[in-house]
């Protein structure tokens, strides 16, 4: 009975209820020395921490169960296989797979397995085979999750075989055995329908609208991503939920639908946030069961040990009838003595435990606070993702094109944009104040005030483009030029190209323009002054046209490349030597130059970190 209320508390999320009623069907067992069910409570109760993120307290309950079945290979085999799973679920999977194979020795001494046994088994074979295909060794894989696909048939267990099934498919998908990953994908899907087994379903059609977009049939990988969005809705599930949305949102970003694209990333965001939430609440609940438990079982051992003590005493008196009142007071004084330290024992173990609880607790706030900033910051990354231009797009408008981009963190303050307009190609190389997320909402805030400027409101004269925006990032950020007021800008450079008569027409804040052909290079300076506020009057920026003759390559930049540090001695690599690296490549098609300054970045940067965000872009005529 305990059992299954802690199963129904599980599905429910109440990590501390189902603890507490696992704990006392442990007991329970115990009591009645049902070591096979013991082991199956050990088992939940590991679930149970793993889906409360606490892995380690997982792998120690279940080593400490281990470690009582020493010479017992039944729970031996059942234990190894567990821990091996833990181990790989936390992504330690050489550990996972020293523990999986151990288990499989225990297991081949069995002929014919059955119940926990069998289940334990299969979930062995699957897990191997998982692993196997992670290093890419197929042919091990095949025949594991084969193994563990046969076994599931045999008793018929159709959790086992749609799980293997999914396997199967995602396996024979990596081996780019298209036809068979779909039939493995497909019978897992239907198998999992037939069992009502909503969040399998969720699972494998991800994995299909997957498969279908690499073969490039968006039309079905489409009709099973709005088939997850179906089910995934049905749910309270938020895992699923979030899983199906994901899902969605890497489907619309390949196939370029950037409004659904931003769309489900919206929504699997706000599912993120509600999902740490309750997982933080059920955390909490959790420590506090776990907290009361310890509590009731140390007054239990108190009751207990006073029991013990005046049993004892009594035995004394009948056997000791005789002895002096003196020897019975001096007993007496010396019980009280006991009793006496054995409270204020009580109360320092009580003290400490209250103090070990708070640290606790205060640690794991602490973990769960910073994974939510770094889920924030990531999804931050994926909505900078989702409005750069890809590098694809410039090179369908420019043959010979390259964007060298590198971030210092996940969010980046540098960004570039683009925008294709009649005979018109226009593109803007930036370096907003600030890196990570500061300067990654500067560089989103100027790309939407770029597109209302030049694709809505009409602007094609660079200089003119410049001013608006200045005018519009001053009014977003509420600047007046006070003293000790903030200078948040850009600098920034804007190129415009003529398709057809190769003419350049750049304005820039800041940052230079370098147009090189051969050993020959133009340098085209900027307005000192950035995209922003500045001190004095808004002086308006100017804008200059050239005709680009044929094999130049015109490079814009930000700072980041040059003012890196590195190299023997640790010093700045310098606009010279940047500007000598871009005159020994410029030569080469685009492609070419941008893996040598890949490779020169990180050559010089060595083991020192990145100083700044880096971004530089070249377009070869």
């Amino acid at each position: 009975m305990y059992s299954q209320l802690g199963n129904e508390e599980l599905k429910l999320g109440f990590y501390g209820k189902s603890i507490g009623f696992y704990s006392k069907a442990y007991k329970l067992y115990k009591d009645k020395k049902l070591r096979d069910k013991q082991i199956e409570i050990v088992l939940n109760i590991s679930r149970v921490y793993v889906a409360a993120n606490e892995q380690d307290s997982a792998m120690k309950i279940v080593l400490t169960e281990l470690k009582q079945n020493q010479g017992n290979t039944r729970p031996e085999a059942i234990l190894l296989n567990r821990l091996g799973v833990i181990l790989k679920e936390s992504k330690n999977f050489e550990k996972a797979m020293t523990y999986l194979l151990a288990a499989e020795e225990k297991f081949k001494q069995f002929t014919g397995p059955s119940g926990v046994l069998l289940n334990s088994y299969i979930d062995n074979d699957k897990n191997l085979g998982v692993l196997y295909r992670n290093n890419k060794d197929y042919d091990k894989a095949l025949f594991y999750l084969n193994r563990s696909l046969r076994n599931a048939e045999s008793i018929n267990s159709e959790r086992w075989i749609g799980v293997n099934l999914n396997s199967l498919g995602i396996l024979y998908m990596e081996m780019k055995d298209y036809p068979k990953a779909i039939e493995c994908l497909e019978k897992s899907i239907k198998l999992k329908s037939e069992a009502n087994h909503t969040t399998g379903m969720i699972t494998s059609l991800n994995n299909l609208g997957n498969l279908y977009t690499k073969v490039n049939d968006m039309k079905k990988a489409e009709k099973c991503i709005s088939q997850c969005i179906k089910l995934a809705d049905s749910l309270q599930n938020l895992r699923a939920k979030y899983s199906a949305y994901d899902g969605a949102y890497n489907f619309y970003e390949k196939t370029g639908n950037k409004d659904k694209a931003h769309s489900f990333l919206k929504e699997a965001y706000t599912i993120k946030d509600s999902l740490f939430n309750s997982n933080r609440t059920a955390e909490s609940a959790k420590l506090e069961a776990m907290y009361e438990n310890e509590k009731k079982s140390k007054e239990i051992e108190l009751t207990n040990f006073k029991n013990e003590e005046l049993n004892k005493n009594l035995e004394l008196k009948s056997r000791n009838q005789k002895i002096l009142i003196g020897g019975a007071l001096l007993l007496l004084a010396f019980s009280g003595w006991a009793i006496w330290s054995n409270i204020g024992k009580r109360k320092a173990n009580k003290l400490l435990n209250q103090k070990n609880e708070e640290v606790i607790m205060q640690r794991t706030l602490v973990e769960h606070q910073n994974k939510e900033i770094v889920d924030s910051i990531n999804y931050a990354q994926k909505i900078q993702t989702a409005i750069l231009p890809k590098e694809m797009d410039l090179k369908n408008v420019v043959k010979d094109a390259f964007v060298f981009f590198k971030p210092r963190n996940i969010v980046s303050g540098d960004f570039y944009w683009l925008s294709e307009k009649d005979k018109y190609i226009f593109y803007v190389t930036a370096d907003c104040t600030g890196h990570g997320v500061p300067g990654g909402f500067m560089s989103m805030l100027a790309s939407s005030l770029l597109n209302e400027i030049v694709n809505e409101g009409n602007v094609n004269e660079p200089a003119e483009i410049l001013n608006i925006l200045r005018q519009r990032i001053i009014q977003a950020l509420k600047q007046k030029g006070e003293v000790g007021e903030n200078k948040d800008g850009m600098d920034m450079s804007i190129c415009r190209i003529n398709r057809s008569t190769k003419e350049l027409v750049t304005a820039a804040a800041n940052n230079p323009v370098w147009i090189i052909k051969g050993s020959h290079i133009q340098i085209i300076k900027p307005d000192k002054f950035p995209v922003g506020i500045s001190s004095g009057d808004l002086i308006p920026f100017t804008q200059k046209t050239f005709i680009i003759e044929p094999d130049s390559t015109i490079y814009t930049f930000t700072d980041g490349y040059p003012d890196q540090f590195g190299g023997p001695n640790g010093k700045k690599f310098m606009y010279k030597a940047f500007q000598e690296v871009l005159v020994s490549i410029n030569k080469m098609n685009c492609d070419e130059q941008q893996s040598v300054l890949s490779e020169k970045f990180d050559l010089w940067k060595g083991n020192l970190e990145q100083v700044d965000d880096v971004c530089v872009i070249g377009v070869k005529i």
